[in-house]
Parts: structure tokens; sequence; C-alpha cells
């Protein structure tokens, strides 16, 4: 028998919910046809987006309002919530980080194509990048324990959404991914392939020669790069899961999505340890990024990447 998922105040819950739009919750009026139509789907579960840029518009001064009217009509409509994270990545794009974020292009750096383009996505091994996500992550989670642990309408949140880079490039070649591609692979990484035996990480590793200690690229050859996005996506969501562990104890989970080609266009890649519905994946608090970020490849494909 697996195990339940979800749980509220010690009574397990099956999910039949809907999900508002993207942009629903900016205010309390627009969730209103949002609430209807959970009422008349005859649904339990209200799963909707919460903005990193309307909860912290000023760096360091947030504004929780959002969370307050959504927790409140959860409980008005008797309904169960789930949250999802809009912050660093929507789609494999930066749309709902704050504009402190978005000005400032030195601290916060964005991703790079080979040919030196920045898109519009965070690099995923900025520190800047994550420690700001993760402080405001934090914080949302501290209100949250504070105003329901006990009633805990809350049962869920998304971390991230759809993470990764959405924009010509799987890759980060700006410097703070020419920093990461040229370090160790880490030991928990090259383990997890090791232990697996099989699939294309680990067929990739073997014919390069089962090297341990060096970079990505001399472990994995030109998957190097796929991989150490992917390891940076998963630590960089791995940070947030850190930072709340004492917050609230609720589930955690993030989407993906498949990494694809289409006119040049190339997708990158999301954590999916556990399918629950097409939507919405979880992942255990206790998951290592090593173990996550072999697993956001395993839903990946092969990208083939000029030589620097």
């Amino acid at each position: 028998m697996g195990k339940w998922l979800f749980q509220s105040k010690g009574k397990k819950i099956f999910l039949t919910g809907v999900q508002a739009h993207n942009s629903s919750a900016y205010t309390a009026e627009e969730m209103e046809t949002a609430w209807k139509a959970c009422h008349l789907m005859n649904a339990n579960t209200m799963e909707v987006p919460i903005y990193w840029d309307k909860i912290e518009p000023e760096e360091g001064k947030f504004d929780f309002e959002m969370i307050d009217y959504l927790i409140a009509q959860a409980r008005e409509n008797k309904k169960h919530l789930v949250l999802l994270w809009f912050a660093s990545w929507k789609n494999g794009n930066m749309r709902y980080c704050p504009l402190w974020v978005k000005k400032d292009k030195e601290r916060f750096r964005r991703a790079l194509t080979i040919d030196g383009v920045a898109v519009a996505s965070l690099s995923p091994h900025n520190e800047e990048c994550r420690n700001a996500d993760a402080r405001a992550f934090r914080a949302v989670m501290k209100h949250i324990a504070e105003i329901d642990s006990e009633e805990q309408t809350l049962i869920a949140i998304q971390v991230e959404n759809e993470p990764g880079m959405l924009a010509r490039t799987p890759f980060d070649f700006g410097p703070d991914g020419q920093k990461a591609i040229k370090e160790p692979v880490p030991a928990e990484v090259i383990d997890f392939i090791e232990k697996e035996g099989k699939g294309n990480e680990y067929e990739t590793w073997v014919a390069c020669g089962k090297k341990r200690g060096e970079a990505w690229v001399e472990t994995f050859g030109k998957r190097g790069y796929d991989l150490c996005s992917a390891y940076g996506v998963a630590t960089y969501i791995g940070q947030n899961n850190i930072s709340t562990t004492s917050q609230q104890k609720v589930k955690k989970n993030t989407t993906r999505f498949l990494a694809i080609s289409i006119s040049g266009w190339t997708s990158s890649f999301g954590i999916s340890p556990v399918s629950v519905t097409p939507q919405v994946l979880l992942f255990p608090e206790t998951s290592s990024s090593g173990r996550a970020a072999h697993r956001i490849s395993m839903h990946s494909a092969p990208i083939t990447i000029s030589p620097l």
C-alpha cells in the first residue's frame, strides 16, 4: 500500500481540485470567479499562485495580504488550499520576480546564451538570485505558520513553477554558469547515477570513463551542460526547501517541463520524483540535491551544444 500524500489535522485527504488562472490571485475580487468554478465542479481543493513581486514589492518589506485573503476565502468556501510559489521561475521565465530584482541586472544576473545574449530567466547558479528567493519564501512560510498552523487550510505549496530556461539555451553561458561548469561534479550525483546503473546519464558517464572529481564536461561530455543546469536548478529550489523546514509541516512540490526543442527554442528541467496529477508532482522534504538533480535529468532528452 502506498502512503497518503495529503493530510489535514491528522485526517487523510483525497484531493479533487481546480487550479485558478495564473494571475487570478492579484486581487480578492478576481478570485471570486475561481471559487464559483470550484463549487460548480464539486472540487474540494483550490490550487492558486502567489507572486513574489506582490509579496515583496520592496526588498525586505513583505505584504502578506494576498496570502491572508486566499486562506480566508478557502475557509469561507470550506475548501482546502494549495499555493504555487511564482518567484524566480514561472514556465522558465522570470515574469513574477519583483521589479527591484528585474532592474538590478548586475546583482541578479540573467542566464546568457552561448552568444552572450541575456534571456528572460535568472541564472540558476547565481547566489544573489537564490538567496533573495529563499529569504522571501522563508518569510511566506513563517507567515503561513503563524496564521494557519491550527486550521491547516493550506495543505501543500509548490516551490517555483516549471523551473529552468525556456529561452534558446539549456545552460547559462554567463559568468555564474561558466564557474559552475568548471567545478567538480558533486559526489552525491555520481553516487546516485552509479547506483542506478542504467539510463542515459549512466551510459554517458561510463562512455566518458566513469570519472570522479572532474568537471561536468569532462565527466559527461556535452551532456555536462544540461546536467549542470539541472543540478543548479535542483539546488536552487532545495535552498528554499531547506530554509523552511522548521516553519510549517506542509507538503512542498514543484512542477517540471520536459526538455524539448521546437524551432530552436529549448526548454530546461524541473523536479519530478512522484507523479500525483499531470500538474502536481511531489518530492520528499528530505530529498538530496543530488537525487533531485538526477531525477530532473531522467526526464530530459540529450541536447547537443556546440563546444565553446
